[in-house]
């Protein structure tokens, strides 16, 4: 009798663990799931396809967030915000009348924000080739800050070109910082304003040095990055002088990205300049990372005219990268002007 109660224990053992076996399915896919390689990559596309139907109601520049959502004023695309994003299958839903499930909305919206990506400096760069100023750099310097100083010239040529090149070579060398050197209200300010089409494409940083490199998403929102009173930032602890050297001489940024789960590497696509109204302020540590340009007592920027000319002058930092010319100070011009 108890061997029978055994088998019979035994074929009860044995039903449950087929039955079991059956409802967990082939193991590493859920039950029921059949769909290969092809049918999900069909099923991605008809997302994509759903999200492009509902794009024009949407409101915003496919072409224009993560690396540049600097344009939310003048070219007047709506950004999406992390929280806007997380609920976009919301508003698909409202838009198209269809359903769309959270994950494949925001699947589908991330792919093609990244993959119709543009910068629309680069774009505005490009609309300026071919109208090159036809002047020396040593006339437009003289006609901008008021000085005939070869140096300047240089500095300023180089600087332009260096502005230039960061949007279309991302994280290229521009390990040295412009300076300018004047009397308040003469317009330091004012000239890089006028260098740019849009204020959106400027940035005047005055935070110290430790928050910029803990929060580069301040400057990566920018083209062009006034360090204004720039001395404040560097007559402190030697530490410090060694952090704004670091700041101004590092290639590319550790930061988190709109809609990146984590942290990633980030080459600049921007460049600094600095003013101050203090000649005497620079020390031996970052000496050779600053260029100063001197505005002569009594002389003001001609930023009017730079607002005039920006186009003409940027055609003519691009026409440099073109033929070649360096952004960057060899160790003999580095002896000259220190």
């Amino acid at each position: 009798l108890d061997l029978l109660e055994l088998q019979q224990h035994a074929e009860v053992t044995r039903s449950i663990t087929h039955k079991s076996a059956k409802k967990l399915g082939k193991r590493g896919r859920p039950q029921g799931s059949t769909k290969g390689a092809a049918d999900i990559a069909s099923e991605q596309k008809g997302h994509r396809k759903m999200v492009l139907r509902a794009l024009p109601e949407l409101s915003f520049d496919i072409r224009r967030q993560a690396s540049t959502y600097r344009d939310r004023i003048s070219l007047k695309p709506k950004v999406l915000s992390a929280s806007s994003i997380k609920n976009i299958h919301h508003l698909i839903g409202e838009i198209l009348d269809e359903s769309m499930r959270q994950e494949h909305a925001r699947s589908a919206v991330e792919y093609i924000l990244a993959t119709n990506q543009k910068d629309p400096v680069v774009e505005y760069l490009n609309t300026c080739r071919g109208r090159s100023l036809d002047m020396s750099w040593g006339e437009i310097t003289q006609r901008i800050f008021k000085t005939d100083e070869q140096l300047a010239a240089d500095i300023f040529k180089k600087w332009m070109v260096g502005t230039a090149k960061r949007p279309l070579q991302p994280g290229c060398v521009m390990d040295w910082l412009m300076i300018l050197v004047g009397a308040q209200g003469i317009g330091k300010s004012a000239f890089g304003r006028s260098l740019i089409p849009t204020a959106d494409w400027y940035g005047e940083l005055s935070a110290d040095v430790d928050m910029l490199v803990k929060e580069p998403s301040r400057m990566q929102m920018s083209w062009i990055n006034e360090l204004a009173e720039v001395d404040s930032m560097t007559c402190g602890r030697k530490s410090d002088r060694e952090k704004m050297k670091n700041l101004v001489s590092i290639r590319e940024d550790i930061t988190r990205l709109p809609y990146a789960p984590h942290p990633e590497r980030v080459p600049r696509t921007f460049a600094f300049y600095g003013n101050t109204n203090r000649s005497e302020f620079i020390t031996d540590v970052e000496s050779r990372r600053t260029f100063m340009i001197q505005i002569p007592e009594g002389e003001t920027i001609d930023f009017e005219w730079v607002a005039k000319n920006r186009d003409g002058l940027w055609a003519k930092a691009l026409a440099e990268i073109d033929e070649g010319t360096s952004c960057t100070w060899t160790r003999n011009e580095y002896e000259q002007v220190h």
